[in-house]
């Protein structure tokens, strides 16, 4: 179970949401009222998305 998924929208923790073993099922983001389940990640799969993202800019560190 994680403790917090984070808004992609904003970038803000969630404490407060459903969890189906694998992925969110349910949250809203307090900050910006984001609903869309597709759009939290654990922060895990966040870093994953940042990397890819700095990586795609080429910002990543060598």
């Amino acid at each position: 179970m994680q403790d917090f998924v984070i808004c992609l929208e904003c970038e803000s923790p969630v404490y407060t949401f459903e969890w189906n073993g694998s992925r969110v099922t349910e949250a809203v983001c307090p900050a910006c009222g984001n609903d869309q389940p597709s759009l939290f990640a654990t922060e895990e799969e966040y870093e994953e998305l940042s990397a890819t993202t700095d990586h795609e800019r080429g910002l990543d560190e060598d």
